[in-house]
């Protein structure tokens, strides 16, 4: 027991290790613009506004807005919102019944050691809640096909169904098959359990309450226009970089932004170790099919009507994406992560029997280690810099420069420049010394001051048709510094001496 307590508080406490005080990127300054909002008022206004995917993630956002009232808006705090999640997600394994009770500890150990969870625990943004959810459901569908059907499992399903569902949007599928799964197999018998009770009664009036609102404010979102983001888009290269996020190999390969610009040229120089990593993962795999006696806990063929769960799910957001035309990561696949640190789990406790086991076992658990820590503290890893670009501007501006800005209003506006900029359909406007200069046609670049100082962000998202580079090209620009996701350009290059 003592021994079980201190796995489960060690990996709660490891959880504060992934958050950190780095520049929020893209969605996350998205994300801090909501939560900042003065009221509720005003919060719902900002959503309805937002017409993208931010807007269709309630309970998160609301979460979200009432956490920075108490802790303020900082990276770290906004961030450790993920804490609470976090920790949920490692308690909900204790609902596991008596005969799975000794799967707890390689379950947290599983989780402990995902780089994939590493990652997202350090983004302000709704994939923890969404993965606390998920885990809730898969340990009250457990519980029902272990034929343990009362009111804490009825608790878990709900409250996990209520938090992958209001996390985001794209919980709902992956939610909706888990409960269609526990209604089968509540179905396969008669459980002794009185439907009749009152707190059982109150707890589904209370669930659904909760799923109409839900059901509701998505309508809502429909009728205004909200949808995912439409930069990029799914392919082939798109569903096995989430498998490659999914397994943990990010922290033995490239960083994102070298993947992004590229290819699969970045990864030259990464491949041995993500070769050692897939083969000693296979070689455990392999090792614990190979086995005659003992065997796993659930026999595969029982375990056949768990597939569909994870897997319908999955080809629902991949189709939906790719005819919607959003680019789905791993990131959008996080309610599939329980079942697979389950499986890791299953296999963990056979391998752990075996010498060789052990031994494959062991290391497997260091490269996770090791790719969770490249992850989180390697600089190829690092957020966009949006805290660099932005004092950058500020200094430029303060010394009677001008600035050109190609890059994410959100994250001008939460580093402190005029939070005036305008809006796309604005073809460009002065605000103080700083202008919008994003997706610039030739015609109106020519129209603006000319800068002193360019500041770019990704070109394939604020750069499409490449006339800002062109600009750039012409007019003599060179490149004074970059940071993570920018790059700088001078006029003058010996001015940026000073801000650098």
């Amino acid at each position: 027991m003592k021994t079980r307590i201190t796995i489960l508080l060690a990996a709660i406490l490891f959880g504060f290790a992934g958050v950190s005080g780095q520049s929020f990127w893209i969605d996350e300054a998205g994300t801090a613009f909501f939560a900042q909002s003065k009221n509720f008022d005003e919060l719902v206004e900002k959503l309805a506004q937002d017409g993208g995917s931010s807007a269709q993630m309630p309970l998160y956002m609301l979460g979200l807005w009432i956490w920075e009232k108490i802790w303020g808006s900082a990276e770290w705090t906004l961030r450790a919102f993920n804490l609470p999640w976090w920790g949920l997600s490692l308690l909900a394994w204790l609902g596991l019944t008596g005969k799975r009770a000794h799967l707890r500890p390689w379950l947290w150990i599983g989780a402990l050691l995902s780089p994939f969870l590493f990652y997202y625990l350090d983004e302000a943004r709704p994939y923890i809640m969404q993965f606390a959810g998920a885990t809730l459901m898969w340990v009250a569908v457990l519980r029902f096909y272990d034929e343990c059907v009362d009111l804490s499992g009825w608790v878990l399903l709900y409250t996990g169904c209520v938090l992958l569902c209001g996390s985001s949007l794209l919980g709902v599928p992956f939610a909706g098959c888990l409960f269609l799964l526990a209604a089968w197999l509540l179905s396969r018998y008669d459980p002794k359990f009185s439907w009749m009770n009152t707190p059982w009664i109150l707890s589904t009036g209370v669930f659904v309450a909760c799923m109409l609102g839900v059901i509701g404010y998505y309508v809502w979102t429909f009728i205004l226009g909200a949808k995912a983001s439409n930069v990029g888009h799914t392919d082939l290269k798109n569903i096995l970089f989430a498998i490659y996020e999914l397994l943990g190999c990010s922290g033995w390969g490239p960083g994102r932004l070298a993947l992004r610009s590229e290819g699969v040229a970045a990864f030259t120089g990464y491949w041995p170790m993500i070769v050692l990593y897939v083969t000693i993962m296979a070689l455990g795999v392999i090792l614990v099919f190979k086995r005659k006696e003992g065997g796993l806990l659930m026999k595969w063929r029982n375990a056949i009507p768990f597939v569909p769960v994870v897997l319908v799910p999955v080809m629902f957001v991949l189709v939906l994406g790719y005819i919607s035309g959003f680019r789905v990561l791993g990131r959008h696949l996080m309610p599939i992560l329980p079942a697979l640190i389950l499986v890791w789990a299953l296999l963990s406790e056979q391998l752990w029997k075996l010498t060789k086991g052990r031994v494959l076992l062991i290391s497997m658990a260091l490269l996770f280690l090791g790719s969770g820590l490249q992850v989180r503290f390697s600089q190829r890893f690092a957020k966009d810099d949006y805290r660099t670009a932005a004092l950058t501007a500020r200094q430029e501006t303060e010394r009677g420069g001008t600035v050109w800005w190609a890059a994410d209003r959100a994250g001008a506006n939460y580093y402190g420049l005029d939070p005036s900029l305008p809006s796309s359909a604005i073809p460009f406007s002065e605000s103080g010394r700083v202008i919008f200069a994003n997706n610039r046609e030739k015609n109106l670049l020519d129209q603006l001051p000319e800068p002193d100082l360019i500041i770019l962000s990704k070109e394939d998202v604020y750069d499409k048709t490449g006339d800002l580079r062109l600009f750039i090209q012409e007019k003599g620009f060179q490149k004074s510094f970059s940071a993570a996701a920018f790059t700088f350009w001078h006029k003058d290059p010996s001015s940026a001496k000073t801000i650098k």
